[in-house]
């Protein structure tokens, strides 16, 4: 399928959370009201250019201005990665593909292990299908831009990019907060442990082993307790909700109409392409069961009446090509940059299965070995 617009490629949109709102009147000491503490100073948004080419670095910072957002230069890798570290934090960095100073995909790649939040964008004067693919599979950027540049698409890059970039912050703080529980998860087992040592000493009698042992029962019982409650209580308060559908943070989504939880991503979002067959699919499963997706081990693929169920006919998601004019019919809490026609559990022979297309909203039966990039396959479980 063609590029949504020409001389610009990228992944999905993801909103952001707006600024927080300034503060309301405080009542202080003596009951006398006092200003609000004053707004929270945003930092300015910083783009880091790597291009050799002096007429984009005078002209890229001129427009990005418009934006809000100040540049910083660097000719060739080395400088750049020295910024990164040094300098940072960065909201983007955009990278030319290839020169003689500057190899693009090299340079993101190693970006991605100094700052993972900042928002990689490649920059070429090719943009061929290849050049796309191999940049993808090295350096996952977020977007791509043809030079020349349009400024237009130049302006709206930079945009959804500073979008994209609070998203990060955010899932990273997310992911923190997991990472504090899970120490303190640890800590609870160890004292467990602890206990249990303490138990083992009351085996003199046979009233301190039965006392040894239920205590121990108690102790263990109530950490794992404590521990699902909490994890729970974390992807509860996490979630939000489209309609009768409730979207969790661990990638996951409940049709409350059905009771059945999917995946808000399927095999394109994970796999970064599409499956080679419905066999590939069918061992995806597998796949997904054996990492225990989401704490869960009990995926599986649905049947052409499951996704029929979930197909909206208003069309407000994008698959991977990420067109708007030929948008799919996902509902809304799953995610875009899937594909168009996925994989069934149905089927009418050994050779043959069924696929449900999310444009039209139809399904069809083909063989089993049929291959297209804009297959996908996305699982379920309940029901």
């Amino acid at each position: 399928m063609p590029d949504k617009e020409k001389g610009y490629v990228g992944e999905e949109k993801q909103d952001t959370p707006t600024d927080d709102a300034e503060g309301e009147e405080q009542e202080g000491e003596g009951g006398e009201k006092g200003k609000a503490p004053p707004k929270k100073k945003q930092q300015t948004p910083r783009m880091l250019l790597v291009d050799p080419e002096k007429k984009f670095q005078e002209m890229i910072p001129k427009v990005v201005a418009t934006a809000g957002m100040v540049v910083d230069l660097a000719v060739n890798g080395e400088e750049a990665l020295n910024s990164l570290q040094s300098k940072g934090p960065y909201t983007i960095i955009m990278a030319e593909n290839k020169s003689r100073e500057v190899n693009g995909p090299e340079i993101l790649k190693k970006s991605k292990k100094i700052a993972p939040a900042t928002v990689r964008v490649l920059a070429s004067a090719q943009m061929d299908a290849k050049t796309i693919e191999d940049s993808i599979n090295s350096c996952e950027p977020f977007r791509f831009l043809k030079k020349p540049f349009d400024n237009k698409l130049l302006l709206k890059c930079v945009q959804e990019c500073l979008r994209q970039y609070n998203q990060n912050l955010t899932t990273a703080s997310q992911v923190k907060l997991l990472d504090k529980l899970g120490t303190e998860f640890k800590a609870l087992k160890i004292q467990s442990n602890d206990f249990k040592a303490q138990v083992a000493k009351l085996k003199n009698t046979l009233r301190s082993v039965v006392m040894g042992l239920g205590l121990l029962i108690i102790g263990v019982g109530g950490v794992y307790a404590v521990q699902s409650y909490l994890e729970g209580r974390e992807v509860e308060d996490a979630s939000v909700k489209y309609g009768e559908w409730v979207l969790y943070p661990n990638r996951t989504a409940k049709d409350s109409s059905t009771g059945k939880t999917w995946m808000s991503v399927d095999f394109r979002n994970v796999e970064k392409r599409a499956p080679k067959s419905w066999n590939e699919a069918k061992e995806w499963v597998n796949k997904m069961n054996e990492k225990n997706f989401a704490g869960f081990s009990d995926w599986r693929l649905p049947t052409l009446q499951e996704y029929k169920e979930t197909y909206d006919p208003n069309h407000t998601k994008t698959a991977y090509e990420n067109r708007e004019d030929y948008k799919v019919g996902y509902p809304l809490a799953f995610e875009d940059g899937g594909g168009y026609g996925y994989w069934s559990a149905t089927s009418t022979s050994d050779n043959n299965a069924g696929y449900f297309f999310f444009i039209g909203g139809y399904d069809k039966m083909v063989a089993r070995d049929y291959a297209s990039p804009a297959m996908s396959a996305r699982l379920i479980r309940g029901g």
